[in-house]
């Protein structure tokens, strides 16, 4: 997923023609894109600035990016290492002639070049020598303290890395780590809760050096900013607050000498309404609450003081509170109005937002689009409304798509779009519909991961369904059960998050229930799981055989998914600058907890469950608690009852059942 609707834009005119390219890690990605388009040709190398190349922390990142681009071209682009080669003799010349015969460092040779392929696991051609030949030494001139090939070794690996998790591995015990490698992991997408810790970690680490370096490109260290908030938000919203205090802290601070230009007021305003169109796409695939996302919003507007609040931060505001209150939203709307006269798009999304009718939405979303016929923005706008209005069906779902794949030229079509569509499609040929339409018009590589996911869940989902024609999987495999057709996806998608694994666990369950923790293990391979994981082991653990429950290794079924489930969930309050990490377990997986211990008889860890949510402030629904409180011994269940009813009514958070209630049931 695409943090902000910018990088998006930035692919999307990565796909032109021609493209410009800097030779920065960022644009290595644009690089290994256009390759794969078989566009290397069309593709211009454009130079920086000699006085920015005298950096040191400038030239390291020009030098990796070439050796980088050196080892993933071929024979076909030989075009292309010419083009290298010209560039770095050029650099290396007009360094040469400013040091005026300096010492330089380490001569490296053809032999080095060799060795560093040979380290990296790449094989060279003799063009490729000469460019990395050049490239080491344009790298020796400039920084002398890189004495030999084995301080890049490390850096290059980081930066070739699949995952955070191995591009952190890479860098251990290294003392000397480029602002361009940190920067690299810290803009990377996480795929589980324990890669954004990291990212966490190393952000408060190298916030000081990362913002220094990059002084004189302000949006490089906004968009770590951005990236790290987007991704918080998704895996573990109640950092956020911590991580923004503590980034606006280090990046304000007058202590060192340094002064910042990263949390200008604009910026900031930005930052709030960010972190609002953040929570609306996140909540396309989540049921999350707004406070987190609300007190890092107060954090932001307490720096920046209300007299300095824009237009673009008041509608961040507005948008996130209409979560909790719509009163309140629309009031804060109104007084928005007043204080800026003009209609912006940022006021048509806030009022298309709080619309409480589809006949009321459609008509501001028309008069809107007509201001603002490029706002992609504005068209997730009116889907998620269209959403929370209950107003949108598969087929409307379908519907809405070819409305956006009409447009194609004038807008961009975004995942965080397509996430909500795809959320409504409940069948295999309705999947099948969405497939040959985004084929149609050649969208279908763009959106291929997250729809085959969907696909995949629903595989399991309808997993006795014999008949349906599947066109697009009858490509790749014939005659099968919707399982294995589900299980053949999910061998094929190298990119498995989290989330992944917990859709493909989920279908496990039902079928090899036997198998599951072996599966849990294997493809978490110690990552922390997520709520979807968590849940499948529970389910898998009920399953018997001959009455007796599941042995998974030397233990039963039921002790392994309630060690698991404790060593995960949350299970002490987190103070704000707290280093405590877990996942803050929903009411579903709360129930499905309930529903295993229950099975397995564990009444001392039911009796425990009330203890736990006390300790962790988390308010159970009305059918959490009535379910747990029919799973305890009857006489606990009355003792508990009627101690709370009891209570004056004001210190009763609980929405307590009655005793008849409980035992109706």
């Amino acid at each position: 997923m695409y943090a902000s609707l910018e990088r998006e834009t930035n692919v999307h005119r990565a796909a032109k023609a021609s493209v410009k390219i800097k030779p920065r890690i960022s644009d290595f990605l644009i690089f290994l894109r256009r390759k794969q388009e078989h566009k290397i040709e069309q593709t211009t190398l454009r130079p920086l600035g000699l006085p920015l190349l005298y950096k040191e922390a400038v030239l390291i990142e020009t030098v990796l990016f070439h050796i980088l681009t050196c080892f993933h071209s071929s024979e076909a682009d030989l075009a292309w290492i010419d083009t290298q080669a010209d560039r770095l003799a050029f650099l290396h010349r007009h360094i040469s002639e400013r040091k005026k015969g300096a010492v330089s460092g380490t001569h490296f040779t053809t032999e080095d070049a060799h060795t560093l392929a040979q380290k990296l696991g790449f094989s060279i051609l003799e063009q490729q020598h000469s460019v990395l030949v050049q490239a080491l030494n344009l790298m020796s001139i400039t920084c002398p303290s890189i004495l030999k090939i084995d301080t890049l070794v490390p850096w290059i690996r980081s930066l070739c890395a699949a995952r955070i998790t191995e591009a952190c591995a890479e860098l251990t015990n290294l003392t000397e780590i480029p602002t361009c490698v940190s920067s690299d992991i810290l803009l990377r997408t996480p795929l589980s809760i324990d890669e954004v810790a990291l990212q966490l970690d190393l952000w408060q680490t190298f916030i000081v050096p990362i913002a220094q370096e990059y002084h004189e490109r302000r949006t490089h260290v906004t968009s770590i900013i951005e990236n790290l908030v987007f991704y918080t938000a998704q895996y573990e919203p109640r950092k956020l607050e911590t991580f923004l205090q503590g980034t606006l802290s280090l990046l304000t601070s007058t202590r060192s000498g340094f002064t910042y230009k990263v949390m200008t007021n604009d910026f900031v305003n930005s930052l709030i309404y960010f972190l609002a169109l953040t929570f609306i796409k996140n909540s396309a695939v989540s049921l999350a609450s707004p406070m987190p996302s609300i007190k890092a919003q107060k954090i932001l507007v307490e720096y920046l003081g209300n007299e300095k609040l824009s237009q673009k931060g008041y509608v961040g505001i507005t948008l996130l509170i209409s979560h909790e209150s719509e009163d309140k939203a629309t009031r804060l709307l109104d007084l928005t109005r007043t204080r800026f006269p003009e209609e912006s798009e940022f006021v048509h999304y806030a009022k298309i937002y709080l619309s409480n009718t589809p006949e009321e939405l459609l008509h501001t979303f028309n008069v809107a689009i007509l201001q603002h016929p490029l706002s992609a923005t504005m068209w997730l706008m009116l889907i998620k409304k269209l959403q929370q209005l209950h107003f949108l069906t598969e087929k409307r779902s379908q519907q809405m798509l070819l409305e956006l794949l009409a447009r194609k030229q004038n807008i961009i079509i975004s995942k965080d779009v397509v996430l909500v569509l795809l959320s409504l499609i409940e069948s295999i040929s309705g999947i099948e519909d969405f497939i040959q339409a985004l084929q149609k018009l050649d969208l279908f590589v763009k959106f291929q991961g997250i729809v085959l996911n969907k696909y995949m869940s629903l595989l399991y989902r309808y997993n006795n369904e014999k008949s349906v024609h599947k066109p697009y999987l009858d490509k790749f495999i014939h005659h099968t059960s919707n399982v294995e057709c589900a299980r053949y996806l999910y061998q094929r998608n190298a990119w498995k998050t989290t989330g992944i694994i917990g859709v493909m666990l989920h279908g496990e369950a039902s079928h090899r229930p036997g198998d599951l923790y072996q599966l849990y293990c294997d493809e978490l391979q110690g990552s922390v799981p997520d709520e979807a994981c968590l849940s499948a082991l529970l389910r898998a653990s009920m399953k018997r055989v001959n009455g007796r429950p599941l042995l998974w290794g030397l233990l039963y079924a039921p002790q392994v998914a309630v060690h698991e489930f404790k060593q995960y969930v949350l299970s002490e309050p987190v103070a704000k600058d707290s280093n405590v990490w877990g996942i803050v377990a929903s009411n579903r997986l709360w129930q499905v907890y309930i529903h295993a211990l229950r099975s397995a008889e564990y009444t001392a860890e039911l009796a425990d469950i009330m203890r736990w949510w006390e300790e962790i402030e988390f308010v159970p629904s009305r059918s959490t608690l009535t379910l747990l409180l029919r799973a305890l011994p009857p006489e606990f269940a009355d003792r508990h009852i009627k101690h709370a009813h009891s209570l004056p009514r004001t210190s009763v958070s609980w929405p307590w059942p009655s005793i008849e209630e409980v035992r109706g049931h």
